[in-house]
């Protein structure tokens, strides 16, 4: 189902070999911008999935009822769901850049609540809840946009070596 109706985006002849060097990749892939900014927020979300540990700490060390962890960490499982659902409409109408600007910005300040919402377990709960909303419609833009960048490299090399092959 997923790769139904899939076609190769770039069209060259039957008999076209790509003559690339594996040092003259890597030097095409380091000028490309998106691959980098895609990849350093990928580094920076390692970061933001340590929410999950603060599920965890917060149950043994604040509240101290392993109990609670296992309800907590069933009604967190459900959190993602619902962005990761929405995220290709959000997608289409505000766009990928911008989904995942708000997102970021949008778990940061429910992370930054959450700080002062400890003593409160329903409220530091409920914003633990909407931080891990926020990370289904990341995780579904970001792999979106990663896919883009290596089809905007190909792209971009397709042409550049088939353009040097005409002149040849």
């Amino acid at each position: 189902i997923t790769f139904k109706g899939t076609k190769e985006k770039i069209v060259v002849s039957k008999d076209y070999v790509a003559k690339v060097k594996f040092s003259e990749g890597i030097k095409q892939v380091a000028k490309n911008k998106y691959f980098w900014l895609i990849n350093l927020h990928s580094i920076l979300s390692a970061l933001k999935y340590g929410i999950g540990s603060i599920l965890g700490w917060y149950c043994i060390y604040q509240i101290k009822s392993d109990a609670m962890l296992g309800v907590m960490n069933t009604v967190i499982g459900t959190a993602s769901v619902p962005l990761m659902l929405l995220a290709p409409l959000l997608a289409k109408k505000l766009g990928k850049r911008n989904v995942l600007i708000f997102t970021n910005i949008i778990r940061a300040v429910f992370c930054a609540v959450m700080l002062f919402t400890m003593d409160n377990t329903v409220v530091f709960f409920i914003f633990l809840y909407l931080a891990t909303l926020t990370m289904g419609g990341d995780s579904v833009v970001t792999t979106s946009m990663t896919a883009e960048i290596f089809d905007y490299q190909q792209w971009k090399t397709c042409l550049l070596y088939t353009s040097d092959a005409a002149d040849e």
